[in-house]
């Protein structure tokens, strides 16, 4: 029991991971709110404007739990800005809406003490796990209170969108390619037979962004979750145009010929269990060989930072 519930956590690690290098990116971000922000909102706003805002709004006691992003934007009033705040979630987790809760206490706290006004800020919540979620406002957690009481809840609205309830459709349509892939790849992750189905679509969608570090991160993340080998790669690369096919190929042979795929090998060539341990240090050093950075590697193997370190000095790379 114990081991499912550590392999399921860290399977979540990855997930979030991903998703945050991939909304970290202030571009992907701004296509991402450009397609599913309510008409209501983005015609209000100035998406060209909007900047990543460096200081967290959750507590230095939170961050080692929760992850927030967090943009700043112009509205088309040109004098007021406000603030999009996104969580994200891989599992399904109904204390989420009273740790926004917090966000926005902390958040408008923050700004009280740097400014003599506060901006408005938009909750946001991302759910791209494996099965739809019927969220649970605040106000529904206090069910049988007597009416005159109901006042004193301290609710709010959010925007929150579940990814499963997305239509494939819609998000084959969508025109920013590695905003396409990367939500392809998170809706399907559970299910690689489905998602196998999409690997020459997201790997055409995303010849244009080949010097981007996002296209590496969901390169990495989608070999190694579905074991694409070389042969398979060449195959998928025939409906990439002929200009990037060698960018394509230059891009496998270095994340994943010389990283993943020999520490696997030398990893299934032991025990099962001596194996596995061995696999995930070779997936590291290798990795780590071929210049890859701390997260890109967190993204590959899980592993903890402090985990990666460690295993990077006990082999004299540090």
């Amino acid at each position: 029991m114990v081991r499912t519930i550590r392999m399921t956590m860290k399977k979540h690690h990855i997930h979030d991971n991903f998703i945050k290098e991939w909304l970290s990116d202030t571009e992907i971000a701004r296509a991402f709110f450009e397609e599913f922000l309510p008409d209501q909102i983005t015609k209000h706003l100035q998406l060209t404007t909007l900047q990543p805002v460096t200081t967290s709004y959750v507590t230095q006691d939170l961050k080692s739990k929760f992850s927030d992003l967090v943009w700043r934007v112009e509205t088309i009033q040109g004098s007021i800005q406000i603030c999009l705040l996104l969580e994200h979630k891989s599992y399904q987790d109904p204390r989420v809406v009273f740790q926004m809760l917090g966000y926005l206490a902390e958040g408008y706290l923050k700004q009280l003490k740097n400014q003599k006004s506060v901006e408005l800020i938009i909750p946001i919540l991302y759910y791209h796990g494996k099965k739809q979620w019927n969220l649970a406002l605040l106000p529904e957690f206090f069910e049988g209170i007597p009416p005159e009481w109901r006042r004193f809840i301290p609710a709010y609205d959010l925007i929150f969108h579940d990814l499963q309830k997305i239509p494939v459709t819609q998000i084959e349509r969508l025109q920013h390619g590695l905003v396409k892939s990367a939500m392809l790849i998170q809706r399907d992750y559970a299910h690689p037979d489905r998602l196998r189905a999409h690997v020459a679509q997201i790997v055409n969608s995303l010849h244009p962004y080949l010097d981007k570090s996002g296209t590496q991160s969901i390169f990495v993340y989608l070999v190694h979750h579905l074991q694409i080998t070389y042969d398979e790669l060449v195959e998928i690369e025939k409906v990439i145009p002929i200009e990037n096919q060698e960018s394509m190929k230059s891009l496998y042979d270095h994340l994943i010929e010389r990283g993943i795929e020999r520490g696997i090998e030398r990893g299934k060539e032991q025990g099962i269990e001596q194996g596995i341990l061995r696999e995930r240090i070779n997936v590291v050093l290798n990795a780590h060989a071929n210049g890859l950075d701390l997260l890109t590697i967190q993204l590959i193997t899980g592993e903890t930072p402090e985990r990666i370190r460690n295993i990077l000095a006990e082999h004299g790379r540090l």
